[in-house]
C-alpha cells in the first residue's frame, strides 16, 4: 500500500519490556484509511538475522469493523496537513488494557470530525493480531470516539495529536490542541486505584496551569509529548503564541508549567519547525530539540533541576536541516547513545548522536541512493529497545512512495526490509 502524499509516520516499541522487543508503526495509506505493520524481534534475533523480521500488516479500521459490527461505521482519519510527525495519527504501547494482561499496540488519530479515535490490537509472540470486543462500560478501553465518550472538544483543524503511556501507573495518555485553543489530555487509568472511576477522562492543560491566551500553543504549531519513568513525571512540550517554547509536566500529582526558551536562554523557535521531546534515563535528563530562526538545530535539555541549551548541532559538518524537516529523536538506552534525526536541505537523512561526552555525526541516507527520502519534509519516526543485536530503528517514506526502514547493525547503519 503506497502513502498518502501526506501521511505521517507514527511509531512505537514497546522497549523490551513484557515477553520480547515488538515494535510497530502506522500511517495513512493512499486509500486514506490507516495501516499498521508489528512484528516481534525474538525469533529473529536469537538467530541473529535482521532480515528474518516477519511484518505483520493490518487494516487498523477493518480489523475493528470485522471485530465488532457496532464499529462498522469507523470513521476515516482526517487528512494531514503536512507529512510530519505531529499530524493525524500516533500510535502507543499500552501495559495493561488487554484483559490477559499482554502488551498492546494502539493507533489513535484523529477523524474527518476532528474527534479523537484510537483502536488497540492484541500482539502475542505468534504475531496474530487479535482485535478487542464491542466497547462497554468496564471495558473502555477498547471505546474508539474519546472524544465523544469523554465530552472533551474535538480537535483544532491544524492540530497535530502525540501520545504516551506510564508504565508504572498502567495509564496511557493522548494529546492535542482542542478547538478552544487549549491543549487537552485525553487519558486512561488502569490502575486499581482507579476502581469506579471513568476508565478515560480529559483534563484540560492549558486551563489547569494558567497557559491560556497567547500562552496557549500557536496556531499549526507542533506537538510534542513524553514519559520520564525514572523521575515518574509526564511531560508536554508546544510553541506558544508568544514564540517561546513551553512545557507543561505532571509531578507529585499536579501540573505545572515552564518557559523553556526563558528558563534555558535557547534562540526563538522557527516558524514551522517541528518539536521532539525525549527521556534519557541512564542520565537521567529530559531533552527538547527544535530548528531556531537562524535555521540551525538546537536542543533545550534538563539536568539535576535546571534547563540549559546545546545550539547548532549541525555545525557538525554543516548540514543544518531543510526548513520544514521533521525530527525524530530518542535514547539508546542499553549503549547509553541518544539520537536526533532529521533531513538536510540537500535531501540526505543526517544522525546526530551523542555518547561519551561529545556530539557526532552520521550520512544515514545520501540523496543519490535509490531509496532516498521522498522529499526534505518528509516524515521520519525513530525508536531503540533493549534486546537484540540491532536497537536502534529509523523509518522514512522514500522516493517510491513506500516506508522503508534503516536499522543499526552492531556497528553500522542497514538497510532493513521495507514493510508492504
Amino acid at each position: 500500500m503506497a502513502v498518502a502524499e501526506t501521511t505521517p509516520i507514527a511509531a512505537a516499541t514497546n522497549g523490551g519490556e513484557g515477553d520480547g522487543d515488538k515494535m510497530g508503526f502506522a500511517f495513512v495509506g493512499s486509500d486514506q484509511r490507516i495501516h499498521a505493520f508489528l512484528t516481534t524481534t525474538s525469533a529473529a534475533y536469537s538467530a541473529g538475522e535482521e532480515e528474518g523480521l516477519a511484518w505483520q500488516t493490518a487494516d487498523v479500521l477493518s480489523l475493528e469493523q470485522s471485530a465488532d459490527p457496532s464499529m462498522a461505521a469507523l470513521p476515516f482519519p482526517r487528512p494531514g496537513t503536512t507529512p510530519r510527525s505531529d499530524g493525524p495519527v500516533t500510535t502507543y504501547w499500552g501495559w495493561s488494557a488487554s484483559e490477559n494482561g499482554n502488551i498492546d499496540f494502539y493507533v489513535a488519530y484523529l477523524d474527518t470530525s476532528s474527534h479523537v479515535q484510537c483502536a488497540g490490537m492484541y500482539f502475542p509472540d505468534n504475531l496474530e493480531l487479535i482485535p478487542g470486543g464491542a466497547p462497554s462500560p468496564d471495558k473502555q478501553y477498547l471505546a474508539a470516539d474519546l472524544t465523544q465518550r469523554t465530552g472533551a472538544p474535538p480537535a483544532a483543524p491544524w492540530s497535530g495529536i502525540t501520545s504516551y503511556n506510564w508504565q508504572l501507573e498502567n495509564s496511557q495518555h493522548i494529546v492535542y490542541v482542542g478547538t478552544d485553543g487549549n491543549i487537552w489530555e485525553l487519558y486512561y487509568l488502569g490502575n486499581p486505584a482507579s476502581d469506579g472511576l471513568p476508565l478515560w477522562q480529559s483534563n484540560n492543560l492549558s486551563e489547569r496551569t494558567g497557559l491560556v491566551g497567547p500562552l496557549a500553543p500557536k496556531r499549526e504549531g507542533p506537538l510534542a509529548a513524553t514519559m520520564f519513568e525514572l523521575e515518574q513525571t509526564e511531560h508536554v512540550v508546544y510553541i506558544a503564541g508568544d514564540n517561546t517554547i513551553r512545557e507543561l509536566y505532571f509531578y507529585n500529582g499536579s501540573w505545572g508549567s515552564n518557559n523553556l526558551t526563558e528558563a534555558a536562554s535557547g534562540p526563538a523557535p522557527a516558524a514551522g519547525t517541528a518539536l521532539v521531546t525525549y527521556a534519557c534515563n541512564y542520565q537521567d535528563t529530559l531533552h527538547v530539540f527544535y530548528v531556531d530562526e537562524a535555521g540551525h538545530l538546537d536542543e533545550l535539555y534538563w539536568k539535576a533541576g535546571a534547563w540549559y541549551s546545546t545550539l547548532s548541532l549541525d555545525n557538525l559538518r554543516g548540514k543544518p536541516p531543510a526548513a520544514g524537516s521533521d525530527l525524530a529523536g530518542y535514547s539508546s538506552e542499553s549503549d547509553n547513545v541518544h539520537h536526533i534525526i532529521y533531513t538536510s536541505s540537500e535531501n540526505e537523512i543526517i544522525e546526530v548522536y551523542y555518547t561519551g561526552g561529545t556530539w557526532n555525526y552520521t550520512l544515514l541516507v545520501g540523496a543519490p541512493s535509490p531509496i532516498a527520502p521522498l522529499s526534505e519534509t518528509g516524515p521520519i519516526a525513530g525508536y531503540a529497545f533493549s534486546e537484540g543485536p540491532n536497537r536502534e530503528h529509523i523509518f522514512y517514506v522514500d522516493n517510491s512512495s513506500r516506508v522503508h526502514q534503516k536499522y543499526r547493525g552492531a556497528s553500522s547503519w542497514n538497510d532493513g526490509i521495507t514493510p508492504g
